[in-house]
C-alpha cells in the first residue's frame, strides 16, 4: 500500500502546529513585555472603590494590554470578593484575562475563577479556563 505524499504531509503539519507555544502563552508574554504587573495593579486600585464596575471605566493601562486585546466593550469585570478583580474577555472557545488582588489577598485569586491562575506578580494573575 503506497500512502500519498500529500497525506503524509498534511500529518506532520498537524503534529507540528501542537508542539508551539499556544495563543494563550502568547498574549501573556506580549502583556509582560509591554507592560508590569505594578503598573496594571496601580491603574486597577481604584476600580476596588466602585460598587459595580463598568467596562467604560477601566483605564487605558488595561484595555490596552494584549491578554485583554480587542475592543475594549468586550472585556467584561466584576468584584469576585472585596479584595479581588476579575478582568475576562474570551468567546465561544473559552475566556482569559487578569485577577487582580489587594495586598495580602492573592490567594482569593483562585477562589475567583474557574481556571488555572499565574501569578504575573504584585498581586496580579494570568488566568485561563482549562
Amino acid at each position: 500500500m503506497k500512502i500519498h505524499p500529500g497525506i503524509v504531509a498534511f500529518a506532520l503539519g498537524i503534529l507540528v502546529s501542537g508542539c508551539g507555544p499556544s495563543e494563550f502563552d502568547t498574549l501573556v508574554e506580549s502583556t509582560q513585555k509591554q507592560s508590569k504587573a505594578a503598573k496594571v495593579k496601580a491603574a486597577a486600585l481604584p476600580l476596588f472603590g466602585l460598587t459595580n464596575i463598568a467596562t467604560a471605566s477601566l483605564p487605558r493601562e488595561i484595555t490596552s494590554l494584549p491578554i485583554l486585546a480587542g475592543d475594549p466593550k468586550s472585556i467584561r469585570c466584576w468584584r469576585a470578593s472585596t479584595h479581588a478583580i476579575v478582568l475576562m474577555t474570551g468567546g465561544g472557545f473559552g475566556h482569559w484575562g487578569l485577577v487582580v488582588c489587594q495586598a495580602g489577598f492573592e490567594s482569593e485569586a483562585k477562589d475567583s475563577v474557574h481556571g488555572v491562575t499565574t501569578l504575573w506578580g504584585d498581586g496580579v494573575f494570568f488566568w485561563q479556563e482549562r
